[in-house]
């Protein structure tokens, strides 16, 4: 298919450091790729000091993205392997998932400080989580679109441990990861929410922040990190080596719990059962 087909597209350029940066596109069919629009991730201050992470929707004519991996400036010859365009309208279910893509993008403005990929991070809230996390709402991994399958994407997939990161939106507590994902992620809560996080089969790291906040790892070997507030550890069926970090102060500590799946099963059969005998 021709990379001016009409469509949506997963393409990246260059960011400071030599990371990749990852953006959306929604191309219209025309050669003029100044008629794109382009959903990407960037930072701002707020309140003049905090730098949080913003969405950006604009036409890519007036974003940075207008720069390819090259840095040339945006043009009919820079939209294949100097962008390393992938189509991903068919994984998104259709072009008419964008405005979606945008209202939910809008969602994670200013939610997040904006943090930067140095130190092999356990969690890093940039545009490329950004674009993961769009892309985790419709049941696609970021991780197996190949345009990822060079370089160094911290915040989506990195060589250099750089943690693929899953972020909530607005203020809706429950941060779910895909059942599509074909491997573990981090996924980060919010300070001013009482997130409940659903993690993966895989090997994933749960963060919690402020808030009483219930973290469900599911199997594999996980990571739970609590802060501030009264959390809630839930160990999964299938569930490996798990560590529980405990946050805040000893109060806090003092009011987490660590619960198992079975459990929970075996509490709502007996609820059940209790049910059944005071209605016979």
């Amino acid at each position: 298919m021709s990379l001016l087909a009409p469509g949506i597209y997963l393409e990246s350029t260059t960011a400071g450091g030599g990371f990749r940066h990852l953006y959306m596109v929604l191309k219209d069919g025309s050669a003029d790729p100044h008629n794109w629009k382009v959903i990407r991730g960037d930072f701002g201050l707020k309140l003049g000091v905090t730098a949080f992470l913003t969405t950006d929707h604009r036409s890519i004519e007036d974003s940075l993205d207008k720069y390819d991996l090259n840095g040339s400036l945006l043009g009919p010859e820079s939209v294949s392997d100097a962008r390393r365009a992938a189509d991903i309208t068919g994984k998104l279910g259709g072009i008419g998932a964008w405005n979606d893509l945008v209202s939910y993008a809008l969602r994670l403005n200013e939610v997040y400080p904006y943090e930067l990929p140095f130190g092999g991070e356990d969690h890093v809230a940039n545009s490329n989580a950004l674009i993961l996390t769009l892309l985790n709402r419709y049941g696609v991994d970021i991780r197996t679109i190949g345009t990822l399958d060079f370089g160094d994407f911290p915040g989506a997939k990195g060589v250099d441990d750089k943690a693929a990161t899953l972020l909530g939106a607005g203020t809706d507590p429950a941060i779910t990861a895909s059942p599509n994902l074909e491997t573990g992620l981090s996924i980060l809560g919010r300070d001013d929410v009482d997130d409940i996080i659903t993690g993966t089969g895989f090997d994933d790291r749960l963060f919690g922040k402020e808030g009483d906040d219930i973290l469900d790892g599911g199997a594999g070997n996980d990571v739970f990190k609590g802060g501030p507030g009264a959390d809630i550890f839930i160990v999964g069926e299938g569930a490996g080596s798990v560590d529980v970090i405990l946050g805040g102060s000893d109060e806090d500590r003092r009011d987490d719990r660590v619960v198992f799946r079975t459990s929970l099963i075996d509490a709502a059969a007996a609820g059940r059962r209790d049910h059944r005998n005071t209605q016979a």
